[in-house]
């Protein structure tokens, strides 16, 4: 599994072995940067409205957001463990 964000505000899941798409997701902003939790059962998502927001693959909604960064994320990494997010933004900051 694959998941994408795009300028188009969605965060897409995609699977290899179907080649196509199996989940979209539809923010209000463009989307930056994306990554998958540690058991893929959620995707974490940040865009241009400087939050960081958690989809849940099951409910198929938003389970969680982050704020605190004071401009777009651009790059989102889970720790080998999956305790960990962290993030880096265009406000020159990393947060974890």
């Amino acid at each position: 599994m694959i998941c994408t964000g795009s300028d188009d505000g969605t965060v897409k899941i995609w699977d290899r072995r179907t080649r196509g798409e199996v989940m979209t997701f539809t923010s209000t902003y463009q989307v930056l940067a994306c990554c998958f939790n540690n058991s893929s059962d959620a995707v974490f998502s940040g865009g241009i409205d400087n939050v960081i927001k958690m989809w849940d693959l099951r409910k198929k909604d938003v389970s969680l957001k982050l704020e605190g960064h004071l401009d777009s994320p651009t790059g989102l990494e889970l720790s080998q463990d999956g305790s960990y997010l962290a993030s880096n933004a265009m406000d020159s900051t990393i947060r974890i």
